[in-house]
């Protein structure tokens, strides 16, 4: 009896013994499965300039170079598309022909401005892809010197620079534009061309990237040891561009945008004025330091941040109702604001 009572205790020990092996198999075959989801390319970094900005790419690929060159030219043609100040572009076909009727453009081209206007009418017009002759008035163009127009002058401009004086024709690819309307892509092309950028190197089978247009950042995939990218946000109060160090972004798929007034600016008789000029006054929009939006595409938090930039204490509620999008806000006092999902 005693005997067989410790029979019966040994086979005990020895299944839970068995069991715990067998879910110690399990385990390992778990997270081999997990390892097996770690992109196991080879990662490069490079850099190019253009746009007026540092472009830099992180790939992890097999043969990333080759892939990094494909979607760094791919990148480059579209930005010269879309630039004005480029004789050969899309844009400059539409603005020497301005009052004149519809201009046919390729379809990448069109897809931009047809998205500019679009999101731009939801906020109100506060983010206009017509801006351009607002821009020059204040010299912020490419080679001007910036200076601060009378009054007058920009009083005049204002008209020219709404989004109702955009027409779209879908059918053909066509945009027609107001007499003496001017439109300038600047502040949504970095966050397009990143986006194109993406794509392409999506197309090609890259495990994992991560691109950074002068602020306007896209990651996909996870790192080589598994684990999201880390994106900082910068602080606009210090000049050695720190970042803010409770508010760091992870993410293995989607953007990060920021405008601030730290950028592009100049000073003029003690006082400093910025670029991200404001359609309702015609002056650098006040109140905020900074305003950074996530979310999927790049180009959608590039518009979103500068609109969000003119609104002043309204930004917050106009992020938090904008789906699939977030943002954090620096003010003017330096107190830092966030959406509920940020």
């Amino acid at each position: 009896m005693e005997g067989s009572k410790q029979k019966k205790q040994f086979d005990k020990r020895r299944f839970i013994g068995g069991a715990i092996a067998v879910v110690v198999i399990i385990i390992a075959l778990w997270i081999r499965g997990v390892d097996e989801e770690v992109p196991t390319g080879e990662r490069i970094q490079e850099t190019r300039y253009f746009m007026d900005t540092v472009v830099t790419m992180q790939v992890l690929a097999e043969n990333p170079e080759e892939k990094a060159d494909q979607a760094f030219s791919a990148m480059k043609d579209l930005a010269d598309r879309a630039d004005r100040f480029n004789p050969e572009s899309e844009v400059v076909k539409i603005n020497e022909r301005a009052g004149q009727g519809p201009v046919e453009i390729d379809e990448d081209v069109f897809a931009i401005i047809e998205k500019g206007k679009r999101i731009g009418e939801e906020t109100g017009g506060l983010f206009t892809i017509a801006i351009a002759p607002l821009m020059d008035l204040w010299g912020f163009g490419k080679g001007m010197q910036p200076s601060v127009p009378d009054d007058e002058e920009i009083q005049q401009v204002l008209p020219l620079i709404a989004l109702d004086g955009i027409e779209l024709f879908p059918e053909n690819n066509a945009v027609a534009i107001g007499r003496e309307m001017k439109l300038d892509l600047g502040g949504i092309a970095k966050g397009a061309v990143v986006d194109y950028g993406m794509e392409v190197l999506k197309s090609l089978g890259v495990e994992a990237a991560f691109i950074n247009a002068g602020g306007d950042i896209r990651v996909h995939g996870l790192k080589e040891d598994g684990t999201p990218w880390r994106i900082g946000i910068r602080d606009p109060r210090r000049e050695d561009r720190g970042h803010l160090t409770d508010h760091v972004v992870e993410a293995d798929t989607g953007s990060v945008v920021t405008s601030g007034d730290y950028e592009r600016f100049f000073t003029e008789n003690g006082e400093r004025y910025h670029h991200i000029l404001d359609p309702r006054t015609g002056y650098p929009a006040r109140g905020l330091k900074s305003v950074s939006v996530t979310g999927e595409l790049c180009v959608t938090a590039d518009i979103l941040s500068t609109a969000a930039f003119m609104m002043g204490e309204e930004a917050l509620a106009f992020l938090e109702d904008y789906p699939g999008y977030e943002g954090l806000i620096v003010t003017d006092e330096g107190e830092i604001l966030t959406t509920s999902g940020f």
